[in-house]
């Protein structure tokens, strides 16, 4: 049986003020890359923003595996097809990954 850690009633404002402060300076970075390349044509800026959009989509995907299970800890019985699910979900994310 999976045991989990007691964690203190303020771990997780703060854990999700980090993940959306996070995602924010992202969101700004990408912007300011943006802006470089329609102000100063191609550069490495394109680098940058690609890299940048990366980021997020692991962002957002860590967000929602956090998400996940923090219904499944709050939830009574455990979640039968949660592996299941987490599955196809990790699939649908990794997809822009293996594409040509």
């Amino acid at each position: 049986m999976e045991q989990t850690a007691r964690l203190p009633d303020y771990f997780h404002p703060r854990m999700i003020m980090l993940v959306y402060l996070l995602i924010c300076l992202d969101l700004f970075g990408i912007y300011s890359c943006i802006n470089s390349v329609i102000q100063h044509g191609p550069s490495m800026a394109i680098l940058f923003g690609n890299e940048l959009n990366l980021l997020l989509i692991s962002l957002i995907s860590i967000m929602v595996r956090y998400t996940l299970n923090s219904l499944d800890l709050r939830r009574g019985a455990p979640w039968e097809h949660r592996s299941v699910f987490l599955f196809y979900y990790d699939f649908v994310i990794g997809m822009p990954a293996i594409s040509p």
